[in-house]
This record gives C-alpha cells, structure tokens and sequence, in this order.
C-alpha cells in the first residue's frame, strides 16, 4: 500500500480520537452544568437572595419549557445552555446579568463548571490545532460525515457532529462564571454604552496572546511578523500599547468593593455572578441596579484620536498611541527570531 493510499486510514483515526476526546470533555462540561442548575432550581428563594435581568434575550427566554419562577432559576437555565436554541444569528449569546448568593457546595459546584470549561476549551484548541496542521486531504475524510465545506473551524463543526452535538454553542461552552467566595461590601453595575473599549495592554500579555494564536494555527508567517515588531519595540513605547475591544450591543459592567476598601473590576456580565453568603446569610450586599435599557442621555465622547489609524498588532487589535516614535506597523520585516 503506497502512503497516499495510507493517508485517509491515517486522517479518519485522526478525527475518531480527537473525536472521542471532545466528546469526554463535553461530557463532563454538560454533567458539571446540569448538577449546578439542579442545585440553583432546588435553593429556596425566600431564604438566598438573587436579581437577574435579561439583556436582549427574548428569543432564548421563548424556547424554555417552564416558567422560571425566581432568579436562581433562571440562572440556572442560563447556566445549562449549551446549544443554541433559536434560529437567528448563530453568533447570539443569551445573556443575562445578575447577582446571586448562593450555599457554600453552590460556589463548589460552580468553580469545578469552570473548571471544566477550561478543559473543554482546551481540548477544542487541541483539535483546532491538530486539524490545522493535517494534510488538507482531512477535510475530505471529515466532509463525508458532516458534509460541510473545508476549514479548521467546520472540521471542528465536524467532529461535534460526529458526536450529535452539530448545535453545541461554543461560546456558551466556554464562557466562564463570575464567582466571588468571599462577600463584598458593595457592588455597583451599570450600562456600558461605548462601542469601543480602549485599555492599556502591556508587552507581555501581547506576547502572550500572539504566541497563543501561533499555536492555535500550527504556525503562521502573519504573527512571526507581529512577534517581531513587538520584540523590536523601544522600551519608551511599551507603555503606549492600547488594546481596543469592539462592544456590539450594550452591556452590564461591575465593579465590586471589598471592606479594606479594595476595588476589582468583574468586567462584562453575560451571566449572573454567584456569591458565597459570608457573614450575611442569604442576603445580598448592598449593590446598584442598573434600569432595563440603556440610557439615552448624551455622554462625554470619548476620543480614540490618541491611536494610530492602523493597529500595530491587528491580530489581538492592539494600537499604539499617537505620541510613540514607531512610524509606522506596515509590513515589518522580522529582524529576528520571535520568542
């Protein structure tokens, strides 16, 4: 047997075994997810305090069977959704802002979710990256059990539907749960508006992130190239990198308050944040709820006429300040071998 009549032998074990192992991740992910929604739907809402509200989520909020009589509940649907649930853009996300105290084995029980979705998106970068690297002729093997075009990311569509999960909602997957294991003092949330989010990003995350997709890819000439320029930059530039963020639609952002007076962001709140009681009991903190829709009030705009025009690192969206002494990011030539 000649090694073309060899390879798809070779390429169909390929997509069995990382078939078996994104089905082992996913298991565990869905039994995590499914025990955390049935100890949230068992918590007696008259003793744990919780709010929800839902941002833009009535085409999610029409599939649930039952009536989701109170917050933990409806958490708990929104914890345990894995597959997309409607026909509308498959890029959808249901999202739902929150607070929820809940007991002790609740916390436990959403760290090792978390856990678990770490794991699974390991696993799907593991695939992603196994596939990337594979002979192209692997997209044959693999269209003839999902019949989808070519492409590292429907080979992975693939193998989920290799495995009855063609619906599987990654991002859901994968998004992790706020979790606070001690009481704050406070809370504040509130509307962010801003179709742009700009902070300071420094070298090293930035290294971190483009070596990241390296990997994912298997490879790429595109990010050797960004690796370089960042390594070449002036150490008077470091602090003028930005990382901008495009926000879609409106979100809920928070910001907690601890008793010796700390501050930590909780970032965006796409689902409802779990806190342990502390010393309250059930109850929750004192906290700001943001109204039902954004305001429509004028707010200060915000100029991004600091930043270049072009991102110096357009793979992780990263621009430099107008005051760096870079002229220019069009085609770098790498100096030298990226770390």
């Amino acid at each position: 047997m000649t090694e073309t009549e060899k390879q798809p032998r070779v390429l169909t074990k390929l997509s069995d075994t990382l078939a078996h192992q994104l089905l082992d991740s996913l298991t565990q992910l869905r039994t995590s997810a499914q025990k955390l929604g049935w100890l949230l739907e068992n918590i007696d809402p008259h003793h744990w305090q919780g709010w929800t509200m839902g941002i833009r989520d009535q085409a999610w909020r029409q599939q649930i069977p039952l009536p989701l009589h109170h917050p933990h509940a409806t958490a708990a649907a929104v914890y345990s959704c894995l597959q997309h649930q409607h026909t509308g853009d498959g890029r959808d996300t249901w999202q739902m802002a929150g607070l929820l105290v809940v007991p002790d084995d609740v916390i436990a029980m959403a760290c090792a979710l978390n856990e678990n979705k770490r794991h699974f998106e390991a696993t799907l970068a593991h695939c992603r990256q196994s596939l990337g690297r594979a002979s192209l002729s692997v997209t044959d093997v693999l269209d003839r059990i999902s019949r989808q075009p070519g492409g590292v990311t429907d080979r992975v569509r693939a193998l989920l539907a290799q495995i009855g999960n063609a619906r599987l909602h990654l991002r859901h997957c994968t998004r992790r749960i706020v979790v606070l294991q001690d009481m704050p003092e406070s809370i504040s949330l509130s509307w962010m508006r801003s179709r742009r989010s700009i902070r300071k990003v420094t070298p090293a995350a930035c290294l971190e992130k483009l070596r990241a997709i390296r990997e994912k890819r298997g490879g790429s000439p595109d990010i050797d190239t960004q690796l370089a320029l960042l390594n070449n930059l002036e150490e008077q530039d470091a602090s003028l990198l930005r990382e901008v963020q495009t926000v879609a639609h409106p979100s809920i952002k928070g910001k907690v308050r601890w008793a010796n007076g700390d501050q930590t962001e909780l970032g965006y709140l796409s689902m409802p944040a779990l806190m342990a009681p502390g010393t309250r009991g059930g109850r929750l903190p004192p906290h700001t709820r943001p109204p039902e829709t954004p305001p429509t009030s004028p707010r200060r705009a915000r100029s991004d006429a600091r930043l270049r025009e072009e991102p110096l690192l357009p793979s992780i969206r990263v621009f430099l300040s107008r005051n760096s002494r870079v002229s220019s990011p069009e085609s770098p030539q790498p100096s030298q071998k990226p770390d």
